[in-house]
């Protein structure tokens, strides 16, 4: 009787599995033309919102953990009024936030320049890479009941943005775990829609004894965005018979892009020995099936053959297309142990990665095989030091492609805490930047040299002054970048990238100052971005009616230095260099007030503010001005059974 309830156990969950697969699947088949009604990517990690949910727990004891990283527990921070409570906008959601076309869900590409590429076959499409659910950043909990954390967000009507959580632990070792976040923003401009819809699900199941767990999960992520080109010219922004945003002149009206990628995957693994003690050997295996397209298009006639210059290869239309399926299996082998107050894998981790890939770049088709060496190794004394390294390095069908990164974790007290890191990759340009094809017909075609990065930093933290700094220093070569005329270039010299930053919070009484600052600068001017960022956040926080109601309420402010801004090209999807319209030192400025009552959380924000005294547009995208003042409500809502 008891193997018959775990079999029904195991059939519901899976059959509560299969129906979010095909809802998902279903919505996002929808007609883009359509009006949809209203992510977390880690996110963004793939999109988790990692920052709010490391923050020390309120009222709701819950831990959680990531699959494959059991032994480290972060707190959720549950009804807390955090940073990042009021900052609907998923790019405005981390430390430093990410750069858009001037809505929320439209293409973005992150302040902070991470040169560090993913592994694998990469297509070359990284816009909408901050909306995104892995299946990796699922978070499962520690508890004993069910969990629903939900939110919305909305600006009149047509604008909102929903994320919901939810994760429930049943009987017999087997827990659901669900992250969903939809994006619906019309925009202010014509033809500037954006959906964006990212959801994460997965079952876990330990058995009782401890030696064996399996997870099964998978990801969707859809992004269906219009594409309008920009605005036509920014004299007319400010102008009286142009004050309503939707007359303002724009380059398209009918063109559309659509990023759909879905993953399915389970993971498990196996351990012999006397594991309760920490002595034992684990067996861990992957295996996953990914599939999806990016489609971009536009067949409105006559079409603008000023804007998509030598990209309109057929006069009937414009389109860009790639499609692909992806069949993969790691396996490797640990051997762990303790020694007195140590932990430590006795040897490093071998393992071994074999993936198919399948792909279609309208009109060719690609077939590779690629074959990885994996390993690890980890040691833990106490909680004073901590060693991390990791490697990859490609056999077959990546021959050459390696990944090297090294963490040293030195926690001195009260001296404060010190983190070393080097990272080294060698990896093969991405497909479009070899080769692509519009409406079929060839734009371009290289046989570029791998692309290489050598990093090095450290950070220090000094917890009793709420102290944060750091540094990285890297060196770039072969660094593939797309120029004025929207076509890929690569710079064979070796780069030099300086990146530092600063975190202070200073608290006097109930009012508290919060600062993030960033520096970074790049040889021959090579990456783009403001070469000074700066966060400041300065609001007063504390309890009225007898601690019945917490208030938070202040400024948030954020500085761009002067800086090119790069220019948007949707047909190829990428971010090109462009040196018409140039920015001078700019200033954000947003007004929020956040109220929480027991796990209920609501707010009010006035954004962009700036604009009522500085008449200059502000750009973080070329042609793609950031909206006008705009006043924004959200809620937020925990439950627990």
């Amino acid at each position: 009787m008891v193997g018959l309830g775990k079999r029904r156990i195991f059939q519901r969950m899976a059959w509560v599995f299969f129906c979010l697969t095909v809802g998902l699947n279903t919505a996002v088949a929808q007609n883009p033309k359509k009006k949809v009604s209203p992510k977390i990517a880690q996110t963004t990690k793939d999109s988790i919102d990692v920052n709010e949910e490391e923050q020390a727990p309120d009222t709701i004891p819950v831990t959680f953990y990531y699959q494959g990283a059991e032994e480290h527990i972060f707190p959720y921070g549950d009804t807390s009024l955090t940073d990042y409570f009021h900052q609907y906008d998923p790019l405005r959601r981390q430390k430093f936030e990410g750069l858009n076309l001037g809505n929320t869900g439209s293409p973005a590409r992150q302040i902070y320049i991470d040169p560090i590429r993913p592994t694998g076959l990469d297509w070359g499409f990284h816009q909408f890479d901050a909306y995104r659910y892995s299946v990796d950043s699922l978070p499962f909990y520690g508890f004993g009941r069910a969990l629903t954390d939900a939110y919305f967000s909305f600006k009149g009507q047509a604008n909102s943005v929903f994320r919901a959580k939810f994760a429930r632990q049943f009987q017999d070792g087997f827990q659901f775990s669900l992250n969903y976040s939809k994006v619906n923003q019309v925009g202010q401009f014509l033809s500037q829609q954006a959906l964006v819809s990212s959801l994460a699900a997965g079952i876990q199941y330990v058995h009782p004894k401890q030696r064996y767990r399996f997870y099964l999960t998978m990801s969707a992520n859809s992004a269906r965005v219009s594409e309008n080109g920009g605005l036509v010219t920014d004299t007319l922004f400010f102008a009286e018979a142009y004050k309503r945003p939707e007359t303002q002149p724009i380059w398209l009206t009918q063109a559309s892009t659509h990023h759909l990628r879905r993953k399915y995957q389970f993971f498990h693994f196996y351990k012999w020995g006397d594991f309760r003690k920490g002595n034992y050997l684990e067996l861990r295996h992957k295996t996953w099936y990914q599939s999806g397209f990016y489609k971009y298009f536009d067949n409105k006639q006559p079409l603008d053959s000023l804007y998509y210059g030598d990209f309109l290869t057929d006069g009937r239309g414009i389109r860009q297309f790639f499609s692909g399926h992806e069949l993969g299996s790691e396996m490797a082998l640990s051997f762990l142990g303790h020694l007195d107050s140590t932990a430590i894998e006795w040897l490093p981790t071998p393992g071994i990665s074999v993936v198919r890939y399948q792909v279609n770049q309208e009109p060719t088709t690609r077939n590779e095989t690629q074959v990885a060496l994996t390993g690890k190794w980890d040691v833990t004394f106490q909680k004073i030091f901590a060693l991390s390294a990791k490697a990859r390095l490609g056999l077959v069908g990546n021959s050459g492609d390696y990944l090297l990164q090294g963490r040293l974790q030195l926690n001195t007290r009260k001296v404060g805490r010190w983190t070393l890191f080097a990272d080294f990759q060698s990896v093969t340009p991405s497909m479009l930047a070899q080769k692509s094809f519009v409406t079929q017909q060839m734009i371009w075609e290289h046989n570029w040299a791998k692309e290489f990065v050598n990093r090095v930093g450290g950070q220090y933290e000094l917890p009793q002054f709420d102290l944060s700094l750091g540094g990285h220093f890297t060196l770039l070569t072969n660094h593939i970048y797309y120029g004025l005329d929207g076509l890929p270039n690569q710079e064979l010299k070796t780069i030099p990238l300086v990146q530092l930053f600063v975190n202070k919070n200073i608290k006097l009484r109930r009012f508290y100052l919060e600062s993030d600052v960033l520096f970074q600068k790049v040889g021959e001017n090579l990456i783009r971005r403001p070469a000074l960022y700066a966060h400041e956040q300065l609001y007063w926080k504390g309890d009225l009616f007898e601690r019945a109601l917490r208030l938070k309420m202040g400024v948030d402010y954020r500085f761009f230095s002067a800086w090119t801004p790069d220019a948007y090209l949707p047909v190829t999807g990428q971010f090109v260099w462009q040196d018409t319209q140039k920015m001078g030192n700019m200033s954000g400025f947003d007004v929020f007030a956040d109220l929480k009552v027991s796990t209920f959380r609501f707010f009010a924000k006035m954004e962009n503010l700036q604009y009522y005294w500085d008449k200059r547009m502000f750009y973080e995208t070329a042609g793609y001005p950031q909206f006008k003042p705009a006043f924004r409500l959200g809620i937020g809502w925990i439950f627990r059974d």
